[in-house]
């Protein structure tokens, strides 16, 4: 599951708010998404990312399902963690 928000180019202000949100939510130890879907193995692997680009940016929200879960459970689990709102 993949879930996108476009944001402004990173020549912004939100290059540095994207990079702490990320950190936030997934930092391969104590982020939100680390520490409440992929320790607590409510998903397989839960992950966030951006893609920086000069007019416009994504920021993602992603994560795989375990064995024999849905994609719309993988997606709420996911939309229940913080996440920026779109510009």
């Amino acid at each position: 599951v993949y879930i996108g928000y476009r944001t402004k180019g990173f020549k912004t202000a939100d290059t540095d708010y994207l990079n702490l949100i990320s950190k936030l939510l997934n930092n391969g130890t104590a982020g939100l998404i680390d520490i409440n879907l992929n320790q607590n193995q409510k998903i397989l692997n839960g992950f966030v990312g951006s893609e920086l680009m000069n007019d416009y940016s994504v920021f993602v929200l992603g994560g795989n399902p375990k064995e024999g879960q849905k994609l719309d459970e993988v997606k709420g689990l996911l939309l229940q963690q913080p996440r920026p709102h779109p510009s």
